[in-house]
């Protein structure tokens, strides 16, 4: 007996049969998707995390994945940010040479790209890398000057460079990047997490290249109690502290972590 409204059966089962393969399909794309939210255990943190609100999925499911941004749990890889920065004008550096105090100095690259420095005078750094920098003045040095001179360039500040930091802050906005920026002394410099703030899972929003960003969710509180390590900030880092209850993970109907997170 068939009921109106129901479909015959060969049509039902060719319906289910699609309908089986297309879950099939899906599951795949499922269990990766929930890999991508693991944790590093380098910096023991638990394999697996849940979103505060699920209720939030249905609204991802239908987002275009253009309009996502891939997410990690945990914290970001430790940078080197020196041994890849090319120096421009108005950076300002610190230079020493072993052994050689009088040497010493910091100076501030001018508008042409040039460094005024003891002995050597006016050195050319424009888009060169400090580890460039060092063997280039090492090269002047040791040409006239010193025996086997051992030269070392750290950039103190880094010039139009900044990170952002916004959401449950007192003063959110826009900072330059001067010295070494750690996640906990950029949320400081905002005015602090207000109380509405979740700090378990704050948002570090990094830039890969031109056209890709990755973002990690960051257990600041974990850092504050000195569980994890405090991660270095880089240039064009973007903060975001989301308000308690906001839903920074989303979750797919089968409770697997999707692995991405809604731009600032």
């Amino acid at each position: 007996m068939r009921y109106p409204g129901q479909p015959s059966g060969p049509s039902s089962l060719s319906t289910r049969g699609r309908q089986v393969r297309q879950w099939g399909a899906l599951l795949p794309a499922l269990i990766l998707a929930g890999c991508q939210a693991t944790w590093s255990a380098k910096d023991h943190e638990p394999a697996t995390a849940t979103a505060h609100d699920s209720a939030a999925a249905p609204a991802a499911l239908a987002t275009a994945p253009g309009d996502l941004i891939p997410a990690v749990v945990g914290l970001p890889p430790e940078i080197t940010r020196e041994a890849a920065y090319r120096v421009g004008p108005d950076d300002v550096l610190r230079i020493e040479v072993f052994k050689l105090p009088e040497l010493t100095s910091k100076v501030r690259v001018n508008e042409q790209g040039y460094l005024t420095l003891p002995l050597l005078g006016e050195v050319p750094v424009q888009g060169l890398t400090a580890a460039q920098i060092e063997a280039r003045i090492a090269a002047g040095l040791a040409k006239d000057y010193v025996q086997n001179p051992q030269v070392n360039v750290f950039i103190e500040t880094y010039a139009n460079l900044s990170i952002t930091v916004s959401g449950a802050v007192a003063k959110p906005g826009v900072f330059p990047l001067v010295g070494k920026i750690t996640l906990l002394e950029a949320v400081a410099l905002a005015g602090g997490a207000t109380r509405l703030a979740n700090t378990d899972e704050v948002v570090l929003f990094r830039e890969q290249s031109a056209d890709q960003v990755q973002a990690y969710i960051v257990d600041m509180a974990a850092i504050e109690a000195g569980k994890l390590r405090d991660p270095l900030l880089t240039a064009n880092d973007k903060v975001r502290v989301p308000e308690s209850g906001a839903a920074v993970l989303l979750q797919t109907v089968t409770g697997t972590l999707r692995g991405f997170v809604s731009p600032l």
